[in-house]
């Protein structure tokens, strides 16, 4: 999925601004805290780079969904806006009315949407919370857009995201681990910040 790949950049760049910004004295106590700044051309070209991707879809959809482009991102304060292109195999969609199962064929599908998106960080629980609202186009024959729209728009969905493994470091002859913790994730004038908090601690040499 886009997002497994995005966070495992963002994992390698924290690393960085970890070495970049913290103090190499330090004994198991808190670093001061350092903010990645992502620009928005630099997330779009992430985002771009892993796609497509095969979308984990509802379970009353059947079938091959695909998210083939992410174009015309923005960000602003905790929000995203962007123009998305989904293509598909043989999708079908079910649903029970009245205790009985109908099905919607929908076959091959090719669709672009506008979309938007409002973004938190729960810190304690390590996830990211994204709710994003479809917005339909003008093709009257469109039958996908409205369909996800009823699926999507207006639930929040939660991104764990995993801290980043300990990086072994050798300061002189005692060697240290670099500890990671995501302490914010926003966006704010189409940049993405993650703010950190690094942690040097010793281990046995």
């Amino acid at each position: 999925m886009t997002k497994r790949v995005l966070f495992q950049t963002i994992g390698c760049l924290l690393l960085v601004a970890f070495l970049i910004h913290s103090p190499a004295d330090a004994h198991a106590k808190p670093a001061r805290g350092a903010t990645l700044v992502v620009p928005v051309e630099t997330l779009s070209a992430l985002i771009k780079d892993a796609l497509p991707v095969l979308i984990d879809t509802d379970e009353r959809i059947s079938g091959h969904l695909w998210l083939k482009e992410v174009n015309n991102l923005t960000l602003g304060k905790n929000s995203a806006a962007t123009r998305i292109r989904l293509t598909g195999k043989a999708v079908t969609y079910t649903e029970k009315i009245g205790g009985f199962k109908t099905s919607m064929q929908l076959g091959d599908v090719d669709v672009t949407f506008d979309c938007r998106a409002t973004i938190r960080y729960d810190r304690k629980k390590a996830l990211l919370y994204v709710r994003p609202t479809i917005i339909p186009g003008k093709n009257k024959k469109d039958l996908v857009t409205p369909l996800l729209m009823v699926l999507f728009n207006e639930t929040e969905y939660p991104l764990k995201i995993k801290r980043p493994h300990p990086i072994p470091a050798q300061l002189g002859k005692q060697a240290s681990e670099i500890h990671v913790h995501i302490s914010n994730i926003s966006t704010r004038k189409n940049r993405l910040l993650i703010q950190v908090l690094p942690r040097l601690k010793k281990t046995a040499s």
